[in-house]
């Protein structure tokens, strides 16, 4: 089984890609992980690997826990333990990597339960990996503040639940119908109760960092912000950015943020992750974006997938040539709002 993505709310928030290179490495690194992916899916995990390790070559041999992790699990199903075992120690050793989604217990609990490890375990070096997989999980989990944990466990349930009913809705009755205003309603109830808790938490103690609150938690703290109006949005997006370049919260989040923000405010986004409704068509489209050339250069700075493979989430199909000529309307559609 590959390493999952979080998906919540439509949107699938991918690990931290900091690129040191040119954009067109960027590109490139992001079109070998694509290849990477593909051959997984195909079942040819021999190529999967060696697609896994150009993408860290091109990044000058280093990688995000999730890339390293899928490159172990193809390597294992090629039969090729050596190499598994040396992308799982990158993991462990912490070398060779990039800072992003590196929960710890996510990890070891993966590792546990993967068939696609099978070949491994029959390995004399597999109870190695799972002892140092489980020191450092315990460790891990030694210095989060666990009642916040609970606490904000609480809040993204009460956070996701409704939203993801939203998507069912949409489907069966078309957008911005009665059944879907009604659920916004519930939505916004829950999201002041929410909001509440989590302003009393970032004004006392500041952006909270995974270590401290775990990783979906600190995540959890960004999603109430991303739902909340844009007057809170702008007090916080400081102190994100903030907690962003000391390594407490994740770049791909903060760009969500950063486009709410801009739309918000009637600018054009900066990353592309804000769709939008056409209230007259009743048809989602991708809200005006700066420079569309280089758009997908910007999303892997920050680690989100090409716009292209995102907008499949929405049923849109992505052509720079003919966003770029529809663009000059979107703005002025915009503007009338």
């Amino acid at each position: 089984m590959k390493y999952l993505m979080l998906k919540f709310s439509g949107l699938t928030f991918i690990c931290l890609l900091l690129l040191t290179n040119s954009l067109v490495a960027q590109t490139k690194y992001q079109q070998s992980i694509d290849s990477a992916m593909h051959f997984y899916d195909s079942k040819e995990y021999a190529k999967a690997g060696a697609y896994f390790a150009k993408a860290a070559k091109i990044n000058n041999n280093r990688d995000t826990q999730t890339n390293r992790y899928n490159a172990a699990c193809s390597w294992s199903l090629a039969n090729q333990p050596d190499l598994a075992f040396k992308e799982l120690d990158h993991i462990l050793l912490g070398k060779g990597m990039i800072r992003g989604w590196d929960d710890p217990t996510e990890f070891h609990n993966m590792l546990l339960k993967d068939a696609d490890f099978a070949n491994l375990k029959k390995d004399k070096r597999w109870e190695k990996v799972i002892a140092a997989s489980a020191k450092r999980k315990t460790l891990f989990e030694t210095n989060v503040d666990q009642k916040l944990v609970a606490e904000l466990a609480t809040v993204r349930k009460e956070d996701q639940g409704l939203r993801l009913k939203l998507d069912t809705i949409r489907k069966d009755k078309g957008p911005n119908s009665v059944e879907e205003k009604d659920l916004w309603k519930k939505i916004n109830h829950s999201d002041s109760i929410n909001l509440a808790k989590i302003e009393t938490l970032l004004d006392q103690k500041g952006w909270l960092a995974p270590e401290q609150v775990g990783y979906v938690g600190s995540q959890t703290i960004f999603l109430v912000i991303q739902h909340a109006n844009l007057a809170v949005q702008q007090k916080y997006l400081p102190m994100m950015r903030a907690a962003v370049k000391k390594g407490s919260a994740m770049p791909n989040d903060l760009a969500l943020l950063e486009d709410r923000v801009a739309m918000r405010e009637g600018k054009s986004q900066i990353y592309g992750s804000q769709i939008t409704i056409d209230k007259e068509t009743k048809k989602y489209y991708l809200y005006p974006v700066i420079d569309p050339d280089h758009l997908d250069d910007r999303r892997a700075t920050v680690g989100l997938e090409p716009i292209a493979n995102y907008l499949k989430s929405f049923s849109l199909n992505w052509d720079l040539e003919t966003y770029k000529k529809e663009l000059p309307a979107l703005e002025a559609k915009v503007k009338k709002k």
